[in-house]
């Protein structure tokens, strides 16, 4: 049986992570095996569910013991038996695929978008900021130049990373997403109701993280062009932060 092995930096609650959480199960009676391992020191709390279903999730912290991190992820493949990695590490991915490189496992790498902003308040100071945005331009590059498929989740992603991704046949865009859900009426009416909203105004939902790896300012320029034409439209923005 095939074992794949997803790597990803935690499986908290997310767009990747319940994709992903999803996609496991939906395979599970499948002829692959699917693992996940983590960068971070917590697995998250999307991985109760998956290990209580019988799937391997683990931890291999990449800091603060980074330089060591290739040959313990390289370590772990290995006696796992690991046959695929799929990466979804964006601007940490030169580590990863560093060590498939070691253990001589293919990868595929997703990229989930073109911008790789930085978490903590650490990674937001100047300096650091300025070297983990350089680091971040050659650890893609080297994911794009090692990974036998790279897949974006949008055309958009793909062409802001590599404009001539086209003519590469390694790259393709694979749409991710969680299924859609239609909004139930009273979830419209407490949004509308809350802010004094009449029942016919059109209303925009985006969903999302409020940081900046989400660019929640590009749905206000959208939304800036759109109001230009309908007077009476309104924006709701639902998400955390």
């Amino acid at each position: 049986m095939p074992h794949v092995l997803h790597l990803v930096t935690w499986l908290n609650p997310g767009g990747l992570e319940y994709w992903l959480s999803g996609f496991i199960e939906a395979t599970r009676d499948t002829s692959y095996r699917m693992s996940v391992v983590c960068k971070a020191s917590t697995k998250g709390t999307l991985s109760a569910s998956l290990i209580r279903n019988g799937t391997s999730v683990e931890c291999c912290e990449m800091f603060p013991r980074l330089l060591s991190y290739p040959n313990r992820l390289a370590t772990l493949m290995r006696e796992w038996n690991i046959d695929l990695i799929h990466n979804h590490m964006g601007a940490m991915s030169f580590p990863a695929i560093r060590a498939a490189r070691r253990a001589g496992v293919p990868v595929i790498t997703t990229f989930h978008s073109p911008q790789f902003s930085p978490q903590s308040a650490a990674a937001k100071a100047p300096v650091v900021r300025s070297l983990r945005g350089i680091f971040a331009r050659f650890s893609v590059d080297y994911a794009m130049r090692h990974s036998q498929v790279i897949t974006g989740v949008s055309q958009g992603v793909l062409d802001s990373l590599y404009p001539q991704y086209q003519s590469d046949p390694r790259f393709r865009v694979t749409y991710l997403g969680i299924p859609k859900r239609e909004a139930k009426q009273h979830e419209t009416y407490v949004i509308r109701n809350a802010h004094n909203w009449a029942p016919t105004d059109p209303l925009v939902l985006t969903l999302g993280r409020l940081s900046d790896e989400k660019n929640p300012l590009a749905a206000l320029d959208v939304f800036r062009l759109l109001k230009a034409k309908v007077l009476n439209a309104r924006l709701a923005f639902i998400g955390q932060g």
